[in-house]
């Protein structure tokens, strides 16, 4: 992070980066990078995979990356704020498979 802070690049990538962190300390983290992208205006995206409904919650847009192994073709969608809080408060079932 602090290579991040000193020579920011535009687009910041993270792949899973809170799979190994408790809830706490990912919360603390998402926070620092949303401090990190409003401070520093060459900053224009931050891009992450993530399970975690509390990460999901905070982003400003969210996609769903679904795969067909059988057709070897792949879809990303745009998912709606309000759509997931449905998910979360369980109006919606949304299976993995799509």
């Amino acid at each position: 992070m602090a290579l991040f802070l000193t020579a920011p690049a535009p687009i910041l990538m993270l792949d899973e980066f809170d799979v190994y962190l408790d809830e706490a300390t990912a919360k603390k983290v998402s926070r620092l990078l949303r401090e990190a992208i409003k401070d520093m205006k060459s900053i224009q995206a931050i891009i992450t995979t993530t399970h975690r409904l509390s990460l999901i919650e905070i982003a400003d847009k969210i996609l769903r990356l679904m795969y067909d192994d059988k057709r070897k073709t792949s879809c990303v969608h745009e998912i709606d704020k309000r759509f997931l809080e449905g998910i979360v408060k369980g109006r919606y079932n949304v299976s993995v498979s799509g």
